[in-house]
């Protein structure tokens, strides 16, 4: 008698398939942005933190793609949208935490916080889907990237896809969204052309001038309530003698329930010397 075996290939299971399985645990939870000394929105970016644990007798293989929405247990907050491919092996009993790139798809609702627990819901399609693997495949995870999804999934003009920062990167999700829409590109656009601000964003813009008599090293930087730099507009760059101008854009949410109070600090160094800071309260 002729035995012939095969052997046994390796499965991959999609989070949700793991879950109906019980092959894993998982939480999903927003992003804290206390962790970090560089303030990172928390609708966008890495801005979802994932624990999973392997709870069965095998090494378990996770395959999820870019599209899976995650659904926030308070329905008045943000559904995001993971933004890139997740692959994860893990031997029983392991236990995996881990940042993961989302956007947010519902641009009027409330930004998700360090207390909002998601659970995973369908894929997205049409349009949606296709901008979302073309963030993923160029890893574009900034606010340029968000106002991409917000065209597709809230109907927003592509013109509202511009950066003052990147404007290669906008001009590409920009190009792209278009031709989803089947509407003319507009190259280099700047960010205030036409824009329409989501009433829970604060939209912050300030102008820095000052003058040094001789060449000096200069650290020119902006920081939160919290302390967390949210702009690096020169640092440690030798200048000399003459007049500098710096223009400065912000977003930060309006909504997070740990921040009822904002302002922001400029903060002026002068050959490694913090010579000037300036508080400016943000009101509505």
């Amino acid at each position: 008698m002729l035995v012939t075996s095969f052997p046994q290939q390796n499965i991959s299971y999609s989070i949700p398939e793991a879950l109906k399985r019980k092959l894993i645990t998982v939480e999903v939870k927003g992003y804290n942005d206390k962790e970090d000394t560089v303030y990172r929105a928390s609708y966008y970016g890495d801005c979802i933190n994932m624990k999973i644990k392997n709870i069965s007798a095998s090494t378990v293989n996770l395959n999820e793609l870019p599209g899976r929405f995650l659904m926030p247990d308070d329905t008045g907050q943000q559904r995001m949208m993971i933004a890139e491919p997740i692959f994860v092996s893990l031997k029983p009993g392991q236990e995996l935490k881990r940042k993961v790139n989302a956007f947010c798809t519902e641009s009027h609702d409330a930004a998700p916080n360090q207390e909002t627990s998601f659970s995973f819901g369908n894929m997205a399609t049409g349009n949606l889907l296709s901008m979302c693997k073309f963030i993923s495949e160029k890893k574009y995870y900034g606010s340029e990237a968000q106002n991409a999804v917000w065209c597709m999934s809230n109907g927003n003009n592509p013109d509202y896809i511009s950066s003052y920062d990147d404007t290669a990167i906008a001009n590409s999700l920009r190009k792209f969204a278009c031709s989803l829409l089947n509407v003319p590109f507009k190259k280099n656009i700047t960010p205030d052309a036409g824009y329409t601000p989501s009433p829970l964003l604060r939209y912050v813009d300030g102008t820095i001038e000052y003058t040094i008599q001789r060449p000096h090293n200069i650290t020119l930087k902006v920081y939160n309530q919290d302390g967390q730099l949210v702009k690096e507009l020169v640092n440690n760059v030798q200048q000399d003698a003459g007049e500098y101008k710096y223009v400065y854009h912000l977003t930060v949410p309006l909504n997070d329930p740990n921040h009822p109070h904002q302002w922001i600090t400029v903060k002026y160094w002068m050959d490694g010397k913090l010579l000037h800071e300036q508080k400016h309260v943000l009101t509505d």
